[in-house]
């Protein structure tokens, strides 16, 4: 364990009283400026920590289990020592990582965040981030291949979101082609991947996926715009950080998954395959049947007159009738 860790523990072990710097330095064996380093750090992930003049440092309101250790302890073995960042607040876990990568961050590489200031989802809408309620995070890749890795890396997002609730919170739920997670007809999650091509050998340089839940937003808490879309999943237990922990593990095994099995796992919990649709086309709404989900994972939608069309991207809607389904 860290300093860090080692002076959580000690704080929690203590919550009923102060404990003085110089108290936990004796106990650790280190020095009082590593413990206000780490108690620093502790602050950052957002745990909640005040200082008594003269009397020391105590913990309230208890750990939020969102932390660096938390994450650690529950993920397996064979990812405890990836790259993992837990930050109180950022303005974008994706504009941070992205950032990350471009100065040289290692492949599998996580940032988390307790609050996203300025959230992004796709076609540059914003992604509501309230602190405490939600589990926001990025995964930075830097895979062989072209830019169709870009959408696999959406398509092997969703697929491992739809694990990890399971897994961690026995929770099913269903993917809405492309990048969105439903669960009891509402939206969940979100997913945006962004990639940076390498202009000399013409493959990706890296990929950052980001990834927000809800789990536990409540419904009055949402901007009135998103009531009647967006919800939240039901945790039953599970804390955040072992949410966080299924997601990662769960994505970073799909990577070596065969692309067929992949898109027919995507394909079984699809909740539009065999659903009426409609999307947007040079400014036309059209309707039509979304009928499969190609080996690329794009969408094959089947108009009235029997004529077959794949759409790469966009923004499908199911009709409300086929919904309630």
């Amino acid at each position: 364990m860290s300093t860090k860790d080692d002076v959580l523990d000690i704080l929690k072990k203590n919550s009923d009283r102060e404990m003085s710097g110089q108290q936990i330095a004796d106990a650790l064996g280190v020095s009082r400026a590593a413990v206000w380093k780490a108690v620093t750090a502790l602050r950052d992930e957002g745990f909640e920590i005040e200082a008594a003049t003269k009397r020391g440092y105590v913990l309230r309101g208890g750990a939020d289990d969102l932390s660096v250790s938390e994450v650690r302890r529950c993920l397996p073995e064979k990812y405890r020592e990836i790259n993992l960042e837990v930050k109180k607040s950022v303005d974008s876990t994706n504009t941070r990582l992205k950032a990350a990568a471009a100065g040289g961050a290692p492949s599998e590489s996580v940032l988390i965040a307790l609050t996203q200031t300025a959230g992004r989802g796709r076609q540059g809408r914003s992604f509501y981030s309230p602190p405490h309620t939600g589990l926001y995070m990025s995964i930075l890749l830097r895979p062989e291949g072209d830019v169709s890795e870009a959408q696999l890396a959406t398509i092997r997002a969703a697929v491992a979101v739809r694990r990890a609730l399971f897994t961690a919170a026995g929770v099913e739920s269903e993917i809405k082609w492309v990048n969105d997670v439903y669960y009891k007809k509402k939206k969940v999650c979100g997913i945006l991947t962004e990639a940076a091509m390498d202009f000399e050998s013409g493959g990706v340089d890296y990929l950052v996926t980001g990834i927000g839940i809800n789990c536990t937003t409540k419904e009055s808490q949402f901007p009135e715009e998103m009531r009647d879309v967006a919800g939240s999943v039901e945790l039953h237990g599970a804390s955040r950080a072992q949410l966080a922990a299924a997601v990662i593990s769960e994505f970073l095994k799909l990577q070596s998954t065969p692309r067929r099995e992949l898109i027919d796992e995507y394909r079984r919990h699809s909740m539009i395959i065999g659903k009426k649709i409609s999307f947007e086309r040079g400014g036309i709404t059209y309707t039509a049947l979304a009928a499969d989900i190609n080996e690329s994972g794009n969408l094959v939608v089947r108009f009235p007159d029997g004529s077959e069309q794949t759409l790469n991207s966009g923004e499908v809607h199911i009709l409300k009738d086929f919904l309630k389904e």
